[in-house]
């Protein structure tokens, strides 16, 4: 995805290997992590926008291969049964006090009613109708690009120290990278490695906010 020009002081170990640097090598090291950003925040916003454009269709995404019950994951499996994790941060925000604390008192109903209706959508979309057209598909995920905006916009609605920004970023990071592999395991057609990263895209997001809500919060 990103490309590091030859010769720079990120390839190779070069940083490993140096413990100072001349002005020169410096500006070639800033020169170098601003090319990189550029292109994971261009990486970024392709995939979101793919993500809001699909949002209205009620076609599968994956491989003809996999469509229509010709490949079906088990509805009792780890992928099966991962949907309902997001449904369960949301019951821990409305039955926990610390849970409702933790993503403000003030909208904790907003949190929890989201949170159930995305596993029910999840479930739906990516276990009763996997591999085939249906409106669940639109359903998951419209439903799926609100509920991240939502969350995405806590750090400005209720207040956080640093350490905890730093933390529920680097999960929302985590996050969206497990839906990029899952994503690109569908188009490489690597049918358990698919099964792998979109249960991980389920299950790792709302277990560890639950961790960061007793932790941190």
């Amino acid at each position: 995805i990103i490309d590091i020009p030859p010769g720079s002081p990120f390839g190779a170990g070069y940083l490993g290997k140096k413990l100072f640097f001349t002005d020169g090598e410096y500006a070639l090291i800033f020169q170098d992590f601003s090319v990189m950003t550029t292109q994971s925040l261009s990486w970024l916003f392709d995939f979101l926008t793919l993500q809001v454009r699909r949002a209205f269709s009620t076609k599968t995404a994956v491989p003809k291969e996999w469509s229509e019950g010709k490949r079906m994951p088990s509805m009792w499996g780890p992928y099966g049964i991962s949907s309902w994790c997001i449904s369960v941060l949301g019951l821990w925000i409305l039955a926990s006090t610390r849970g409702s604390r933790a993503f403000g008192q003030q909208f904790y109903l907003i949190d929890a009613v989201l949170l159930m209706n995305q596993g029910v959508a999840s479930w739906g979309a990516d276990v009763l109708t996997f591999g085939f057209d249906s409106w669940w598909k639109p359903m998951d995920r419209i439903h799926a690009v609100f509920l991240f905006i939502w969350l995405a916009l806590k750090p400005v609605m209720i207040s956080m120290s640093h350490l905890q920004i730093f933390a529920y970023i680097l999960i929302g990071i985590v996050a969206l990278a497990c839906k990029y592999q899952s994503e690109k395991s569908i188009t490489r057609h690597r049918w358990r490695l698919f099964l792998f990263w979109h249960t991980a895209w389920h299950v790792i997001p709302p277990t560890s906010l639950i961790l960061w809500s007793i932790l941190l919060r």
